[in-house]
């Protein structure tokens, strides 16, 4: 299966595409929910690899 994944922060240029493969086998026998939890994991990985974010509590 591919997914097409993309981000963007709203600005010109600031748009990153990709398209993920997932074996098939790895999702054969899933209910659709599992699968949708496998395509989810895949894309928090390519997501976090991609992107640069931080966060810090305010006082």
């Amino acid at each position: 299966m591919k997914v097409k994944c993309k981000v963007s922060i709203g600005g010109t240029g600031k748009t990153r595409k990709a398209v993920l493969e997932i074996d098939d086998r790895e999702l054969e026998g899933l209910t659709e929910s599992e699968q949708i939890e496998v395509i989810n994991r895949y894309y928090h990985e390519w997501l976090w690899g991609t992107i640069d974010a931080e966060w810090e509590a305010e006082e």
